[in-house]
């Protein structure tokens, strides 16, 4: 500390620390006391106890006068919701695969929110409701930025449920979720509720009464009559929920045609059509995940879940979620092309780690206990027949060059020529430039010092060419040597094979398109939400549609039985009550008539 003429102040100046966001390790209490060399020591340390994006500042006052301060600004982040949820889910049922992720100010996901106990570093994610019961005693680990809740029970009740998922350690982290619950009747446990009373009927029909007109018994059949009565009338009730039910879903339909027309008439033609093009990582992801016997499915669901394997840390990935492209035709029909295997083909570091994966016990066959069979078991998944795995230091890099100046590094190609000396028309590119690499993977390296593109995609594509047409793809053969594709769907390889036919893939690269405006996108989002919540909804009407045949079947059966029950009785009734018995001999053996009449 100096004084006004720039020399410093004495020692044993006693000042006092005003904190604003900050705290100070090891101090204790607000005044402290200059030393012999003018300074007073914090330690080295001014540890921010505030949350993201607040203002902290630090001052120093000598008696009632300000003598420094000094302002700042934490740094940014948002939690956001980066999978759908659907705006309508059924009462009682389960959201399931609901991801969150820390984003910084410029929009890219904070990958040091990573729980992890063993180092001190706790990022978990709470959800909470205020108007309805689910449990927030549950702490949802983050891994690298992101949070993926598998399954979240949905309260029974009907209506808006209003939720909040935050970190548990910083609370300003958050993000509100709300969800209508329509109410759906459970069919099934109405029609276990519903007890049949065949037998006792067959019992009763089979009994000495019938054959011999036993009046004791004609008594035990009046009483269960009631019972009769009561089973008729659930299956009538369960009949008539169904039946509301399924007067919602198709107003539920009804309301969502609707809406989808007008998001559709306000878009044109063309994007209406190409509305995959907005598939994002997450859902490309959840579409892998969904593949329950494939390594790929149980590589990613262990990284969702916070299971990981010695050897995970030098696992890159799935080759379909390395890269993006910038169009839903190339995405597919280089999907196409690599075929389903290589999409979802694990890409390792190194050999060593790919043999960890997999290992075999002393007759050779494989060990489920050991590897990436073992985390399957652990998730409940299994791994059937085969699958690739990429070894990026086994393989032979491309030497030809990159393109320095290039963020994405593209390889230095030469431009295809035909005999006359001119480029073929319709040429786009190479398919392994066209793959953009994103953060982490774009700065990834081998030992050797290069990237995915020059050893992961040049081993995938080579120099496959792209072009826009057909035609143009066979117009240009004679400058084709390692095979092409065309955007309408042509697939010619190399060595004079030709793939026909068609087929649209499921697993594709993501889509990251630049030519389509904000408000456009965020349209055809809504359309891609609302055919989810049809889809769904197409479903439970289809469900239900099943549910009420069947139940309108059995209180069909249950009505005629009783019918014939009833005709039973009074068939009965007239064998017993004859001409030839006066009235107060039927009521000493019958009790009061009220008793017998149904």
């Amino acid at each position: 500390m100096f004084d006004v003429y720039g020399n410093h102040v004495e020692e044993g100046l006693e000042v006092q620390f005003q904190l604003d966001g900050f705290s100070i390790p090891g101090l204790i209490g607000s005044k402290h006391k200059v030393d012999n060399l003018g300074r007073i020591d914090l330690g080295g340390l001014l540890k921010v106890t505030a949350g993201y994006g607040k203002q902290v500042s630090l001052s120093i006052l000598h008696g009632d006068k300000v003598t420094f301060k000094q302002a700042f600004q934490t740094e940014k982040r948002e939690l956001r919701l980066s999978s759908r949820i659907p705006e309508h889910c059924l009462a009682g049922s389960t959201l399931e695969n609901i991801s969150f992720e820390v984003i910084d100010s410029k929009g890219d996901v904070d990958g040091t929110f990573h729980d992890d106990e063993k180092c001190g570093r706790f990022h978990t994610l709470v959800v909470k409701s205020e108007s309805h019961q689910i449990d927030d005693s549950i702490r949802y680990a983050f891994k690298h930025g992101r949070c993926n809740i598998a399954s979240l029970p949905l309260p029974q009740i009907e209506g808006r449920l209003c939720f909040k998922a935050f970190h548990s350690r910083y609370t300003e982290l958050y993000c509100d979720v709300e969800i209508s619950l329509v109410h759906a009747p459970n069919v099934d446990t109405d029609e276990n509720e519903v007890q049949s009373s065949d037998g006792k009927l067959m019992l009763l029909q089979n009994s000495p009464f019938f054959k011999n007109g036993n009046v004791g018994n004609l008594l035990a059949l009046v009483k269960y009559d009631e019972g009769l009565k009561s089973e008729l009338c659930k299956h009538g009730e369960r009949v008539g929920k169904l039946e509301n039910c399924l007067k919602t879903l198709n107003c539920w339909k009804t309301d969502i045609e609707l809406y989808m027309s007008e998001l559709q008439d306000s878009l044109e033609p063309d994007l209406v059509n190409d509305l995959d093009c907005l598939s994002t990582k997450e859902e490309i992801t959840k579409l892998i995940e969904g593949r329950g016997h494939s390594a790929a499915s149980t590589l990613l669901c262990s990284i969702a879940q916070g299971h990981w394997m010695d050897v995970m840390q030098d696992v890159v990935g799935v080759v379909a979620l390395l890269g993006t492209v910038g169009s839903i035709k190339l995405s597919r029909i280089l999907a196409e092309y690599l075929g389903e295997d290589q999409m979802v083909a694990v890409v390792c570091k190194s050999c060593e780690v790919a043999r960890a994966l997999e290992q075999y016990d002393h007759n050779g066959e494989v060990d489920s206990r050991l590897g990436l069979h073992a985390e399957a078991t652990a998730l409940s998944k299994s791994i059937s027949g085969r699958f690739l795995v990429v070894c990026l230091e086994d393989i032979r890099p491309y030497l030809g060059g990159v393109e320095v100046n290039d963020p994405q590094r593209k390889l230095i190609l030469p431009a295809p020529r035909l005999l006359s000396g001119n480029y073929p028309p319709g040429f786009i590119g190479y398919a392994v430039n066209l793959v953009n690499l994103e953060h982490p993977h774009i700065d990834y390296r081998t030992e050797s010092g290069h990237g995915l593109r020059e050893t992961l995609f040049y081993r995938l594509f080579s120099k496959v060419q792209v072009y826009e047409t057909r035609e143009e793809m066979e117009n240009a053969r004679n400058c084709i040597t390692h095979g092409a594709v065309s955007l309408d769907g042509g697939i010619l390889r190399k060595n004079g094979i030709i793939s026909l036919g068609f087929r649209n893939p499921e697993i594709y690269f993501p889509v990251q398109i630049t030519n389509v405006s904000p408000e456009r996108k965020k349209i055809m989002e809504q359309i891609k939400e609302k055919q989810l919540e049809l889809r769904t909804t197409l479903q439970g009407i289809n469900v239900a549609s099943e549910k009420l045949d069947r139940a309108r079947h059995k209180f069909n059966r249950k009505q005629k039985q009783f019918q014939k029950y009833l005709d039973n009785i009074d068939d009965a009734i007239n064998d017993t009550v004859t001409p030839s018995t006066t009235p107060s001999q039927c009521t000493q053996r019958l009790g009061t008539p009220s008793k017998v009449i149904i």
